[in-house]
């Protein structure tokens, strides 16, 4: 088991590699997605 803390990085690795299983334009939409809360998150994070 992983005892490193998790980080933005990690939790968009995650998704990133669980985005592979969808067909192509859901996986579209999905990344996109993900970049608007990573973007709102990290923003707000600085």
């Amino acid at each position: 088991m992983n005892s490193r803390p998790r980080t933005i990085w990690s939790l968009s690795n995650a998704l990133t590699s669980a985005f592979k299983e969808l067909d192509p334009i859901p996986k579209f939409k999905a990344i996109g997605k993900l970049g608007e809360v990573l973007e709102t998150r990290l923003s707000q994070s600085f």
